[in-house]
């Protein structure tokens, strides 16, 4: 669980990081952002389910 917590805090500050870039205009920092809060999303996904599974 702790694992998952930490990958969606981590999440969520790319997603924050991506908004402020697409806010300022910059959409190479938007997409990159954006991109790595998707997949640390999905990897917090992954791991709260192999936690819930055992």
């Amino acid at each position: 669980m702790k694992q998952a917590t930490t990958f969606g805090i981590i999440a969520a500050l790319f997603g924050a990081i991506s908004l402020s870039g697409a806010i300022g205009g910059h959409p190479i920092t938007a997409g990159g952002f954006g991109l790595a809060a998707g997949l640390m999303g999905l990897a917090a996904g992954l791991a709260g389910k192999q936690h819930s599974d055992r």
